[in-house]
């Protein structure tokens, strides 16, 4: 950076030193830069940051952005199960409560899990495929009780599923 100024961005590996009280250093508190991160605002005023680390590793969600996290606190963070191998896309619910991450696993079937960003925590696996396709967007509705996905079979063709979050059922269209 020109003239030693930082960006504001953590850098991968370096870790940020905070003092307490008596002046002595604390805990490292390691952080990381993220390589995509997407923006949602759902509801009037707040803003709710979601960010993929790369490809294939974490997906976080924090209301009112990542600056209340970056002085001597670690940002909390999703890890996918270690069947994941990567992350295709994201999306947030209207409201900016719940993120579905579609994830493509290492056993060459695809699934939908979603995250509730209130509580910190993942909430379930709304689709969970074993055929050869892979499922490529999702969407909440505006009140938070389906999850639509839509999905491309390898050999042609299309599919979209519905997920409806009350009755744990799933309708293909």
């Amino acid at each position: 950076m020109a003239g030693g100024k930082s960006s504001g961005i953590p850098k991968a590996g370096l870790a940020r030193r905070g003092r307490d009280e008596g002046g002595q250093e604390s805990a490292i508190a390691f952080q990381f830069q993220y390589l995509h991160s997407f923006g949602f605002s759902g509801e009037s005023g707040r803003f709710s940051q979601i960010a993929v680390l790369d490809s294939h590793t974490v997906v976080y969600a924090i209301g009112c952005g990542l600056y209340r996290w970056r002085d001597g606190f670690a940002v909390p963070i999703y890890t996918p199960e270690d069947s994941v191998e990567k992350i295709v896309a994201l999306v947030s619910s209207f409201s900016g409560h719940l993120v579905g991450a579609c994830e493509k696993t290492k056993f060459n079937s695809t699934q939908v899990s979603v995250y509730d960003v209130r509580m910190f925590k993942k909430v379930g696996v709304s689709f969970k495929m074993k055929y050869n396709a892979e499922i490529q967007i999702c969407a909440f509705s505006k009140d938070e009780s389906l999850l639509m996905a839509a999905s491309k079979f390898d050999a042609g063709g299309s599919w979209i599923c519905c997920w409806e979050f009350k009755h744990s059922q799933a309708s293909i269209i």
